[in-house]
């Protein structure tokens, strides 16, 4: 093909002239190229048309490499939202006291005490007035057999919530095994619930009632003890131990004191389950009037005489 200006040659499928620059046209019988199909060559060929074999190789990596690029961008900013997510599931979870009361319960189940004691610890920072989480953490220590750091975690509970009662039944449990019935009466005393109170009932033990009270007396005395709730009763009267040397009551008899002389009697109640309850003291004094000597026959006989 040559040039329509300069009638030079002109290599198939360029646009221009290389001489003088014009844009090509079909000469020799062929009309010219109308502007607006070689627009829409230009717009649809040209890239191919003019770049070099090594600039549409080039085309074709970034083209192939594209979907790539757009598929790792796609994952990095799934990437980004899904720690985004996760960083505010965490710190929400962090803050969450059901959340780490559940956790606890769960590791429980599975016995790894040491986690559920982490999500527990946490429980109590968001909830520092929380009884639960100190119930869970006093129930771990019992299994590991830890009883003072149950024991404190335990009459925290009450301290919050005086009327706790599983917290009263694990106190009871213990001081039971340990034989400690004194701390499990001042462990009563820090309720009035009835339902709690009746907890107590096979550990309390009320104390007998001694009559007369503490005197002087001048005759012979009877002293007699009674329990209101029919424990056994055990007594000294040497002011010694009655739940170590004392001597069972028997009901109906009573104790005589006939010679004169001080004495103090001790009583404590036994119930059925061998607990002793708290020792009564009373104090007495016994002054009794010398009686007179029988006469003897002899006297009687010389008195006799000497009428006569």
């Amino acid at each position: 093909m040559k040039c329509a200006n300069c009638d030079a040659e002109i290599k198939d499928g360029s646009i221009y002239c290389p001489v003088c620059g014009k844009e090509a046209q079909m000469v020799n019988g062929y009309a010219s190229l109308e502007d607006d199909f070689l627009h829409s060559l230009l717009r649809e060929g040209i890239n191919k048309r003019i770049l070099s074999p090594e600039e549409q190789a080039r085309l074709r990596k970034r083209k192939q490499a594209m979907p790539i690029i757009v598929t790792g961008l796609i994952l990095a900013i799934l990437i980004a939202v899904g720690v985004v997510v996760k960083l505010f599931i965490d710190y929400k979870n962090d803050n969450s006291y059901e959340y780490q009361m559940k956790m606890a319960q769960s590791e429980m189940v599975d016995h790894n005490y040491e986690s559920a004691m982490g999500y527990l610890a946490r429980a109590l920072a968001i909830v520092p007035e929380d009884v639960e989480s100190r119930m869970e953490m006093a129930e771990i220590y019992l299994l590991h057999e830890k009883e003072d750091a149950a024991i404190v975690l335990l009459t925290e509970v009450i301290r919050l919530d005086e009327d706790y009662r599983d917290a009263y039944e694990c106190l009871i449990d213990i001081y039971a095994e340990n034989e400690q019935y004194e701390k499990i009466k001042t462990l009563s005393e820090y309720t009035e619930d009835k339902e709690i109170k009746a907890l107590f009932t096979d550990y309390l033990v009320t104390t007998p009632s001694i009559y007369p009270s503490s005197d002087t007396f001048y005759d012979e005395l009877n002293v007699s003890i009674f329990s209101v709730d029919d424990y056994a009763i055990y007594y000294t009267t040497d002011g010694t131990d009655p739940t170590t040397n004392g001597k069972r009551y028997i009901e109906g008899v009573g104790i005589t004191f006939d010679n004169s002389g001080l004495y103090k009697v001790k009583a404590v109640c036994k119930n059925k389950n061998g607990i002793y309850g708290e020792v009564v003291t009373q104090n007495y004094q016994i002054v009794l009037t010398p009686k007179p000597e029988p006469e003897t026959q002899t006297e009687e006989v010389l008195e006799v005489i000497e009428e006569q």
